[in-house]
């Protein structure tokens, strides 16, 4: 697959799966999707409305439910780009030393992934 059809493909299921009806500058997701397939993970700057969208009506539905990182800015802006990386059906590999969270990631990560 070309990075041109990729980036088409990512594009498309992105807006479809987020189903998102406030999007009102098409230019912003498609930097983003951009940014998520081409860019360094660290330089990623996610738009605050998408961002308390995607936290809000995707990963956190049920108020009484809500992941281990609700709330903690820092592993919402982990959590994000994968959430994403899953929306656009993206390998993701994660990797690390013992005992950083791989493994509970992972977890949350195939509950939320269930949902997309």
């Amino acid at each position: 697959m070309t990075y041109f059809v990729k980036f088409i493909r990512s594009t498309i299921l992105l807006l479809f799966k987020l189903k998102y009806e406030n999007f009102t500058d098409f230019r912003k997701i498609v930097k983003l999707v951009y940014d998520l397939l081409f860019s360094d993970q660290s330089s990623i700057k996610i738009d605050e409305k998408l961002k308390s969208y995607i936290l809000k009506e995707k990963l956190i539905e049920d108020p009484i439910n809500k992941y281990f990182f609700h709330g903690i800015t820092k592993i919402e802006n982990y959590m994000l780009p994968l959430y994403l990386y899953c929306a656009m059906n993206i390998h993701i590999y994660v990797f690390g030393p013992p005992g950083v969270g791989k493994t509970a990631d992972a977890e949350c990560l195939a509950r939320i992934r269930k949902q997309i």
